[in-house]
Order: structure tokens, then C-alpha cells, then sequence
């Protein structure tokens, strides 16, 4: 859980792992600055990339960091809802429930992660926006989520 909430935080993403386990290189493309009026509303992780590797929700990769067996994982409805607030909550499928706060600087995305205490920490994301309905989250360790708009 702690990738996507760590989601961004696994899935937004590792954060979200943003929660869960999520994402590798590469921003995706898109507006290097989002403006936080396109970031409010529920997204779902499509996709997570690391060292190389991709695969579809629900999916899994097991790769090598720091030495380090590492495996990440997205199911089906990890989602996170972003509100206009500055709050958020998740779920995800290896993690359960998740809330915190989020804020944007740049194209860099600051979650805070305050629920539960198993999963609570701040992860720093890079976000790219492709459209209205996509972004994808790349976090310190260059893994890379794709979100899609509920």
C-alpha cells in the first residue's frame, strides 16, 4: 500500500508503490506544470512500470533495486480521489485504505500520507498530464504509474 499511497506514496503510486507498489523511468510526456484545477476527482492506476518492465492493472512486476528483490503490484480498482481541499483517499488491493493530504509545486506533486499509521510518510512525485483523462507519477526511484480519470 505504501507505493500508492506512498501512490503516488505505489499505483498516487513504491507511493501512490501512490500508494501500492507502482511504477519506472520517464515522466510520460504532457504538461510539465499541472494545474491543480485538472488534478481534483478519482483516478485509477492503469499501469506500472519499473527497471524496465510494464504491465497492465491488474498486474505485478518483481525486479532488482539497490540489490534488492523488489515486486510491485496494481489491482483492478486501486484508485485515489483527489479533492479540491487538498485532501485525498485511496484504496488499493494489496493495501487496503488510505488518506492523507496533496499539493502541487511545479510538476511536482508533495502527498502526505496521515492514515493509517502503517503507511504514513511524504512522497515527492513527479506528474505529467496527457489530455484531461491521464498522468502518469514518477516517483524518487523512477518508477512510473498511469492514472486514468473514473
Amino acid at each position: 500500500m505504501k507505493r500508492l499511497a506512498v501512490l503516488l506514496v505505489a499505483g498516487l503510486t513504491m507511493a501512490l508503490p501512490l500508494l501500492t507498489g507502482c511504477g519506472s523511468g520517464g515522466s510520460g510526456g504532457g504538461d510539465s506544470d499541472p494545474p491543480d484545477e485538472l488534478f481534483p476527482g478519482t483516478w485509477r492506476v492503469a499501469r506500472i512500470q519499473a527497471a524496465g518492465q510494464s504491465t497492465a492493472c491488474p498486474g505485478e512486476l518483481t525486479y532488482t533495486r539497490n540489490g534488492n528483490q523488489v515486486t510491485s503490484s496494481c489491482g483492478a480498482d486501486d484508485t485515489v480521489t483527489f479533492f479540491e481541499n487538498g485532501a485525498f483517499t485511496g484504496t488499493s488491493a494489496g493495501g487496503g485504505a488510505f488518506a492523507g493530504t496533496w499539493q502541487f509545486s511545479g510538476d511536482t506533486l508533495t502527498i502526505t500520507v496521515t492514515a493509517p499509521p502503517s503507511a504514513t510518510g511524504v512522497e515527492r512525485e513527479r506528474i505529467a498530464f496527457s489530455g484531461d483523462d491521464t498522468f502518469t507519477s514518477t516517483s524518487e526511484e523512477n518508477t512510473v504509474s498511469t492514472f486514468e480519470r473514473r
